[in-house]
């Protein structure tokens, strides 16, 4: 049964199929396709004589994408193409020939947005929105405007190195890491001959390791501190756990109940970046912790607020702690500086860096052959030199 009419409520309410294109049209041929992965686009299906004919008209534009198209700019596309075919016309035609000569020579603005929907589309990148917010405020406003084989490296370096020139080194660097990406996207499309940005120097220069580490009195202050601002359980425990076992903050968030046994933690290789099972000394303090009502009666123990059955992310858990750094009384700081300040102060100690390195899930030795063959959990030395608290 075909919709009615399309409103954004609708929209919002169509189904996801996670084995295929699900597909909600009106009786005229507006209609909305959902991909498994969720993302839905505009189309407008017609008939030429006996053939069916597409015409896509653009994604939907939601909380779930910065890209796209409104439902009110959808529908006058529609309706151009639906006048088009009134008169004899043939819109879908028209657009793989306008599609053909756009990409011959296309425009860096409509490079951009085909690279993007290509990350997103084919989740070649985790981090597409970034990349796309990157390009939209900084490149294409600048050289949008200009073909792809007209650009150079001239032109890239002038506004790497302008951007870097204002003291936003990181920035730069980011920004040339993209552009490198969308170039080798139009050499592996034959735009251009090669991406003369694939090795270029870094216009920022090389990034010094970062230092910071909390003291001894601000984990104190930034511990008390938590326990009083308003913030969400499952955050503060992941704060506190990072700090007492000095883990990556990918590999707290994702803390399995089916990875606890009695006072020992095991994570699973494909979650470690050595790429080998993990042994963490719960400590009764970080037991305590993980008695918290938040952690019960769910698989992931620090599961999302609206959807129990998911852990939280990394990239929220930095959010909320860069949200509340003004509640705390010290200095900016991010979750991994906490695994930087655990590292630092049991340093302080006197524990030993081949026992931190054993703690923090580092691979120990691994210029030699002998990590192959050790493989010694080092339990009663973790259980002893181990977790704060």
């Amino acid at each position: 049964m075909a919709v009615k009419k399309f409103t954004d409520s609708v929209i919002r309410s169509l189904k996801v199929d996670k084995e295929q294109d699900f597909i909600e049209a009106d009786s005229k041929g507006f209609g909305v396709r959902v991909s498994p992965s969720g993302l839905k686009k505009f189309f407008y299906r017609y008939n030429l004589g006996t053939v069916r004919r597409f015409v896509n008209l653009g994604y939907y534009k939601n909380s779930d994408t910065t890209a796209g198209i409104t439902l009110a700019e959808a529908r006058k596309l529609y309706i151009e193409a639906r006048n088009k075919v009134l008169t004899g016309g043939d819109p879908a035609t028209e657009k793989l020939i306008e599609q053909a000569e756009k990409h011959r020579t296309p425009f860096v603005a409509d490079l951009v947005t085909d690279y993007i929907a290509d990350l997103r589309d084919k989740r070649k990148r985790k981090s597409w929105k970034e990349v796309e917010r990157s390009l939209l405020r900084d490149f294409v406003p600048v050289y949008g405007k200009l073909k792809i084989t007209d650009l150079n490296k001239r032109d890239c370096r002038a506004l790497l190195d302008r951007i870097a020139g204002t003291g936003a080194a990181v920035m730069a660097n980011r920004l040339q890491a993209y552009i490198s990406g969308l170039l080798s996207y139009a050499a592996d499309n034959d735009l251009i001959p090669i991406n003369y940005m694939l090795r270029a120097k870094k216009a920022g220069g090389t990034e010094s390791a970062k230092a910071r580490n909390l003291s001894f009195d601000e984990v104190v202050t930034v511990w008390r501190a938590w326990d009083k601002i308003k913030v969400g359980s499952v955050y503060k425990i992941a704060w506190k756990l990072l700090l007492l076992t000095g883990l990556r903050p990918s590999e707290v968030c994702g803390i399995h109940r089916n990875e606890i046994d009695g006072d020992w933690w095991t994570i699973p290789a494909k979650r470690m970046k050595s790429g080998l099972d993990h042994m963490v000394y719960l400590s009764p303090l970080a037991k305590q912790l993980l008695s918290s009502p938040w952690c019960q009666g769910h698989d992931y123990l620090l599961h999302q607020v609206r959807n129990h059955d998911k852990p939280i992310s990394k990239d929220v858990l930095a959010n909320r702690l860069a949200d509340s750094i003004g509640l705390l009384n010290v200095e900016k700081f991010t979750p991994h500086d906490l695994r930087r300040t655990m590292s630092s102060r049991v340093a302080e100690m006197g524990v030993h860096q081949d026992m931190i390195d054993r703690l923090q899930g580092r691979v120990v030795g691994q210029r030699g052959a002998g990590w192959r063959y050790n493989r010694y959990e080092y339990a009663d030395e973790k259980k002893k030199r181990g977790v704060v608290g």
